[in-house]
């Protein structure tokens, strides 16, 4: 459970530099996938997925608003250890 709280808590952390952002699609123009709202004008990317990431970086063109915090095989481990699905959150187990 501590690491699902921790995902969420990063998830909101960046989420907040994303709205503050110049880049920030709330109507979705920019998604890489439509209906995907919101997501950044610099990559597309579906916001809620994109912040639950622990091994995504920002896409900002003019350097990172936040970095990842761990690799991609150490974010596999954890979310497969917790049986964490990022494209469902919330969902109990």
């Amino acid at each position: 459970m501590i690491y699902k709280k921790m995902i969420e808590e990063e998830a909101t952390r960046r989420l907040a530099i994303c709205e503050d952002c110049g880049l920030f699609d709330n109507k979705g123009d920019s998604c890489m996938v439509p209906g995907t709202a919101p997501c950044c004008s610099a990559c597309g990317c579906c916001l809620a997925f994109k912040v639950r990431s622990l091994a995504a970086e920002c896409a900002h063109p003019n350097g990172p608003k936040w970095r990842a915090v761990l690799s991609e095989e150490e974010q596999d481990r954890i979310y497969d250890s917790i049986k964490y699905d990022p494209y469902s959150p919330t969902k109990k187990d």
